[in-house]
């Protein structure tokens, strides 16, 4: 694997081989400089890439208007796949890395990075060192060396400024060579055990994927979820500037094909709540000046009734909120921002809807 960056165009790339550099393929456009990104936000560089049995990681630097000046970003490739995952920022790191050394040992990958703060006048400050393991799938939690900031020199009891680090591990033993950019200027070596690495990550997550349900036209504007009483899952969702409310379902055996199920003769669809009893599906939707209301049975979840206005030329309806209730009644909640009738509204119905 071959990284690099462009720095003119703001771009950062990798390019693979599979037989030790006789053919490549096609470069990957890893990152480059967002359509919102304003002038002033630092442009992706600074690429590294890091390989553990054959599953490569790839960290850069990038602002991306993230809220800090910087973030240090990373994509990886699972094994036996072509596809590189979307870009994530490393967690824990709260800015970007000065500098990264990657370093493969007994089934994990090290990174050894360096961030470095400016001092109050401008001027470089020490630098910070951390060591995180990657171990295929996510990032263990950072781990500060304060004992690199702290050294001094036992003849001349001078502070070692290390720097230029070099890193390496033997047994279970890291090892980190640098250059004393301080008074000094010797070269230093120390070394640490590791210990039990296990404990550097977090507990594993309870959340299972993400994994794709259904692939949209245009952007998605807002996405439902609910359940019914069956264990089922139902996700709804609509696209910006459409007419029509998209559905999927998932059971033992994964999710369903997603589908249209409601179209709005009002044109397009603003905002819309769903919820559900156990037996049956409901759903509220808002498109021009009315809110609209639609119902189907779990069991037959593309079978929606035909939309009904359940309000007459209210502008500027929003919050819309749906809920069920054991006895059968249900509520729709919703608000109107402006003008004479502005205010919270709530419409009831005690026979689920009809």
């Amino acid at each position: 694997y071959v990284v690099w960056d462009d720095p003119a165009r703001e771009q950062v790339f990798v390019a693979a081989s599979g037989d030790g550099g006789a053919t490549w393929e096609a470069p990957f456009e890893v990152d480059r400089r967002a359509p919102g990104d304003t002038p002033t936000v630092l442009g992706p560089g600074e690429i590294s890439v890091g390989n553990l049995s054959n599953s490569p990681v790839i960290i850069w630097r990038a602002g991306h208007q993230s809220g800090s000046e910087c973030t240090q970003y990373y994509r990886s490739r699972p094994a036996d796949t072509t596809s590189w995952t979307s870009p994530q920022a490393i967690p824990g790191i709260e800015d970007c890395l000065a500098s990264a050394q990657f370093i493969r040992d007994d089934g994990l990958l090290y990174l050894v990075g360096t961030i470095q703060q400016s001092g109050n006048s401008g001027a470089p400050s020490a630098m910070s060192t951390y060591i995180m393991a990657w171990d295929g799938m996510r990032w263990s939690t950072p781990r500060l060396q304060d004992a690199l900031v702290g050294m001094t020199n036992p003849d001349t009891n001078q502070r070692i400024d290390l720097q230029c680090l070099s890193a390496g591990t033997g047994g279970d033993r890291l090892s980190i060579a640098g250059c004393d950019r301080g008074t000094g200027a010797d070269i230093w070596w120390t070394s640490k055990p590791l210990g039990d690495t296990a404990t550097w990550f977090p507990p594993p997550a309870v959340w299972e994927g993400p994994v794709a349900v259904a692939a949209a036209s245009a952007p998605i504007a807002e996405v439902g979820l609910t359940t019914d009483g069956g264990g089922g899952t139902h996700a709804f969702w609509f696209e910006q500037g459409g007419d029509q409310i998209f559905h999927a379902a998932r059971n033992e055996a994964g999710w369903s094909q997603g589908r249209a199920i409601v179209t709005s003769d009002a044109g397009q669809i603003e905002e819309f709540a769903v919820t559900s009893d156990g037996l049956r599906l409901y759903l509220a939707f808002r498109a021009d000046s009315d809110l609209y209301f639609a119902r189907a049975d779990a069991g037959r979840p593309t079978e929606w009734s035909t939309p009904v206005a359940v309000t007459n030329d209210l502008d500027d309806i929003d919050d819309v909120t749906l809920l069920s209730r054991r006895s059968g009644e249900l509520m729709i909640a919703y608000t109107v921002a402006l003008n004479e009738p502005r205010g919270v509204y709530l419409i009831r119905s005690a026979n689920q809807g009809l």
